[in-house]
């Protein structure tokens, strides 16, 4: 483990020196607009090219280790097929970055790739929703349910994305929390990237750029329905992992259609806007650390109803407090 630790730590060091160099070779820079990108300078949005490297090196790594490897599992064969849909949904997220896809295209090359991966590979469709000693058969709905779940959860994502900081932030106590349920150092090892990344990011230096946001959505979603299958979490714990970002979408898709707007059309109106503008980055990234720490608590040792409650009256206070 620690060879593991040594060659992923001196990847990540080359990578994130030489990320600008990258970046400018295939002209991947986020430029500000003075509007929904106010960011100084031109930053590369590479976070998730340097990731997809750091994942596919981390399991080969793990693969030809003894330790446990509970990332696949058992009841997929094919693990090719789910490293490829990956990268497809992380070159969707390439394409978008560079060319700018129009919200609803997105949404269609998306569905159509989810439709075909879980077509494919069956055992991630969830079948059945299991929580508070409860389970309902979803029976025929299961694939149209699945791919709802992952096109909310990408999208919800790719809009929390938003200020530096916060996904570095977020991502780090979710694979905190995989790692906590499963006992697998494999989710640990993931926290390496993150936390070059946020370094980085919080000095305005890398984004993670759609290909970022859709890659890590997409494995982080993956990965939920495998925990699930395997009974390790339920559907109320992933609520609560996905709580934050999901709400905030609701409450934005709510408001932009009641004031005649399109559901996907950029604002300023998001949590993390409004809390940065009253309390500055540095305070955000405390409130961000302590509304992780809370889902991370309630997600691994505690009630996730509880937690879910808790996080709701949180971010409904922040809201409505936010002048």
């Amino acid at each position: 483990m620690i060879i593991n630790f040594l060659i992923l730590t001196i990847y990540c060091t080359f990578f994130f020196i030489f990320q600008k160099k990258i970046a400018n070779l295939f002209q991947l820079l986020d430029y500000p607009d003075g509007k929904n990108k106010t960011h100084v300078g031109n930053v590369p949005y590479v976070g998730g090219i340097g990731y997809l490297i750091f994942f596919i090196l981390t399991i080969y790594l793990f693969y030809n280790s003894d330790e446990k490897f509970i990332f696949f599992g058992s009841f997929s064969e094919n693990k090719l097929i789910i490293l490829l849909f990956f990268s497809s949904v992380f070159f969707i997220g390439l394409i978008d970055d560079k060319f700018f896809l129009k919200p609803s295209h997105k949404l269609i090359y998306l569905s159509i790739l989810f439709f075909l991966f879980l077509n494919l590979q069956p055992d991630y469709q969830l079948k059945n929703l299991r929580f508070m000693n409860n389970s309902i058969d979803l029976g025929s709905f299961s694939l149209i349910f699945t791919i709802f779940c992952l096109l909310a959860f990408s999208q919800s994502f790719n809009m929390y994305d938003g200020i530096n900081s916060q996904s570095g932030i977020y991502l780090i106590f979710v694979f905190l929390i995989f790692g906590l349920l499963s006992g697998s150092l494999f989710f640990y090892f993931q926290i390496i990237y993150l936390i070059f990344f946020l370094i980085y990011n919080y000095k305005n230096k890398i984004f993670l750029g759609d290909n970022g946001t859709y890659l890590f959505s997409i494995i982080i979603s993956i990965i939920c329905i495998h925990l699930y299958k395997i009974r390790l979490i339920d559907i109320d714990q992933i609520f609560l992992i996905m709580f934050i970002p999901g709400i905030d979408m609701t409450r934005l898709f709510f408001q932009r259609i009641w004031n005649r707007n399109f559901p996907f059309k950029g604002d300023k109106n998001h949590l993390h806007h409004l809390l940065i503008n009253k309390y500055g980055q540095i305070k955000t990234n405390y409130i961000n650390i302590l509304i992780c720490s809370i889902k991370t608590l309630f997600t691994v040792k505690y009630s996730a109803e509880f937690g879910i409650i808790i996080l709701f009256t949180i971010y409904f206070f922040l809201i409505l407090n936010k002048k």
